[in-house]
């Protein structure tokens, strides 16, 4: 460490002193010296030396400590200048460069490291150190995953880096996401359990209908008294029953799958009315009134439809359990919405 001038003073001033024969003839005796003023100034600028190495020492030891907390440290640590040029490191990423610390000091960074590496964290630290802001980052390279700390340092133009192995806390979040997937999965499926028996009815409404055509269309062959025009009205009734089926059909097994697909842009009202799909008929053995009111201007959020329905899905089976022992006046009411003062859509 570099001795101030004002420290350099001091030990000249020492240096002389020291070289005074304070016994040699001339001189007062000793008890007279001890108070000479010069001898005086001797003594205090004697303690202030002492005070001044014992602090010297002390900063030289937690130079040291540090040093050995940051070599100790598993993240890799370095500073660089303005052109990305190393002025120091410790030692994991020394050695993550198969190097020494000291051979490495001066050398510009992105030299060091092959492909576009280290290139993606370059426009980091420039970015840093034009704006004096601290960066987070979090990269992912061959299954690994690094959080990267970019702090700069106004004074002397400077930024220091941390890169953080993370690996191990990215791999727990997503087991936890995973888990929380299939959960949800098995909550979808308990919810399909209890709305069995209403689906069912839901399908065999058409199916009733589709048969009753057909049996009365067979009817008519046999009697020959086959009404073309009419036939055809109710054919396409009853295609109009089988679409209504296979998008019951669909809707279930698309609200099974375990895949969730996030990040789309979501029609509320469509999540709303594919719900109903699924609980109308339970609402409907229960005497409950349905009342919805639907804003057509919704806007369209980013979501998951498949999460969103699930919890349009559990609300319903609240409502209905919450109105189970009341005997009258029940009523589920559904309002979509946008909120005036900015681009929310909300359901009441």
């Amino acid at each position: 460490m570099q001795v101030v001038p004002n420290q350099e003073r001091v030990r000249e001033l020492l240096t002389f002193l020291d070289r005074i024969d304070w016994k040699r003839p001339g001189f007062p005796t000793k008890s007279i010296a001890e108070e000479n003023p010069l001898r005086k100034i001797y003594c205090k600028i004697s303690d202030i030396k002492r005070e001044l190495d014992e602090e010297m020492d002390r900063i030289r030891r937690d130079q040291h400590n540090f040093k050995r907390l940051v070599d100790n440290s598993p993240d890799f640590i370095a500073e660089l200048d303005r052109d990305l040029n190393i002025l120091s490191m410790n030692l994991p990423m020394a050695n993550s460069l198969g190097d020494h610390v000291v051979s490495l000091i001066g050398k510009n960074i992105l030299g060091l490291y092959s492909g576009d590496a280290f290139r993606e964290r370059s426009e980091m630290i420039r970015q840093s150190l034009e704006k004096q802001v601290t960066i987070r980052n979090e990269t992912e390279r061959n299954g690994l995953y690094f959080e990267n700390i970019y702090l700069p340092s106004s004074e002397h133009q400077t930024v220091q880096i941390i890169i953080r192995d993370i690996t191990a806390r990215k791999r727990v979040e997503l087991e936890k996401k995973d888990i929380e997937m299939k959960m949800l999965a098995q909550s979808k499926l308990a919810t399909l359990g209890e709305v069995a028996t209403g689906v069912a009815h839901e399908i065999n409404q058409p199916l009733t209908f589709i048969s009753s055509v057909i049996q009365l269309l067979l009817e008519e062959l046999d009697a020959n008294d086959l009404n073309l025009k009419l036939a055809q009205e109710r054919l396409e009734k009853s295609e109009n029953q089988i679409e209504k089926i296979t998008d019951i059909i669909n809707h279930l097994k698309t609200l099974g799958r375990r895949k969730i697909e996030s990040g789309q842009r979501v029609d509320l009202n469509k999540v709303l009315y594919d719900s109903l799909l699924i609980v109308n008929e339970r609402i409907r053995l229960r005497d409950i009134h349905l009342v919805c009111d639907t804003d057509p201007q919704l806007k369209e959020i980013n979501g998951s439809p498949n999460q969103l329905e699930q919890i349009f899905l559990n609300m319903f089976s609240n409502a209905i359990d919450a109105l189970e022992n009341q005997e009258e006046g029940k009523e589920i009411r559904v309002e979509t919405r946008n909120e005036t003062d900015g681009d929310v859509a909300e359901v009441l």
